[in-house]
This record gives structure tokens, sequence and C-alpha cells, in this order.
């Protein structure tokens, strides 16, 4: 506990880690796929308690594959991000981040079979960007490779989850063709306490369509 003398800010971050006092440079990994929040309030004599909402930092962006007509056996080895930014720094007052070092990969997952009855849904916890320009999905299925790339008007907000599905598609050659098909956002909540935003169904809508093989 501190004594409160006179008005005062107060600020918090999460996951605490008791080495960081730098509160303008706290680091953030991708890697560790932790969901990064922050927040700030007001302490007085008269109010020495404060009150603080939590918000994300991050996006949580998910990976939706329909097998539709797709004949193979549709194992997905792989989902793979390429062209996202692994680390940064952030101001713990604003949430601001200062991304560090280049671009790299990040596999959200693999290892299951597609099934529409069942779908998986793969996800991953990255930085936000003003545009998806570079960014890349990788599907590693059936022993292939199928990569989609995202449109460079896609934006992706702090504390925002983005739904994309990919479909499908059997034909005579493995070449990617990408289409409009569904990218739904939506508020980013985790069942914790401290988050205090709410969920809704998202309006912006695109698409995306892997071709396959007949095999």
């Amino acid at each position: 506990q501190v004594e409160v003398t006179a008005e005062q800010k107060v600020s918090a971050y999460y996951p605490y880690n008791v080495q960081y006092t730098d509160m303008t440079a706290i680091p953030v990994d991708i890697t560790t796929q932790e969901d990064y929040m922050y927040g700030e309030g007001g302490v007085s004599v008269e109010k020495p308690s404060a009150v603080l909402v939590m918000k994300h930092a991050l996006s949580l962006v998910r990976i939706l594959i329909k097998k539709n007509d797709y004949t193979g056996d549709g194992m997905v080895d792989a989902v793979t991000f390429g062209g996202v930014r692994l680390s940064a720094s952030m101001d713990v007052t604003s949430g601001k981040l200062l991304p560090a070092g280049q671009p790299g990969e990040y596999k959200a997952g693999g290892n299951y079979t597609l099934d529409d009855a069942s779908p998986v849904y793969v996800e991953a916890i990255l930085m936000p960007v003003g545009t998806a320009e570079g960014i890349t999905v990788n599907v590693h299925v059936d022993g292939r490779d199928f990569t989609y790339a995202l449109p460079p008007t896609h934006v992706w907000n702090p504390g925002m989850i983005y739904t994309y599905t990919l479909n499908m598609k059997s034909g005579y050659n493995c070449e990617v063709d990408v289409d409009h098909v569904p990218m739904d956002e939506e508020h980013f909540r985790k069942d914790r306490p401290d988050c205090h935003e709410g969920l809704r169904d998202g309006q912006d809508l695109y698409t995306a369509e892997l071709y396959g093989i007949w095999l």
C-alpha cells in the first residue's frame, strides 16, 4: 500500500512482471500467447482507491478452414501466419505498441483433420496492424502448402477478434485463388474478471478460397 497525499495517476498491466519497471516500455512477446492488457486510473486524498478498466493491447485472429467438396483427406499439419511482428514494447499509459525486430512466422496450430460437422478454429493473439499488407496465412494440408495473402485493406484493431473462413475447393491444380469470403470482426473478451469489454457481432466480411486437387 502507498499513502495518497495528492491526486495521482495509477497504471497497471497484465501479465505483471516485477522485473519490468519502465511503464512506457513493457516487453511484449507474441510467442507466449499472453493476453497483454493495460489500464489507467486516478486516486486522490478523497478517493484513495482506483478501479481500473483493463483494455486489450493485442488482436485475436482465428482461422476456420472448411473442407466443402475438397476430396482429399483434409489432414492439416500446420497453420502458420507469415509477415507478423513477434515482439514489441508497450506503453502502459496508452497501450501503444512499438514493434521490435523484423516480421516473422508464427505457427498457430495444426495436427487435425478437416470436418465441417465439427470445425476447428485455429487462433493466435497477434499485434494490431493498420494494414495487413505482407501478412499471409499458410495452410499445410495433405502434404501441400496453400497460402492466402491478406488484403492490404484489412485492419486488426486492439481488443478485436478477426475470424477468417478459408474454403477448400477441389480443382485440377494447386494454385491459390483469392476471392472475397468471410472475415468477421467482434470484440475480444477473455473469461477474466478484470476485462469489462463486451462481445458483439462483426460487420466487416471478406473471403478467401484455397484450391486443392482431385485425389
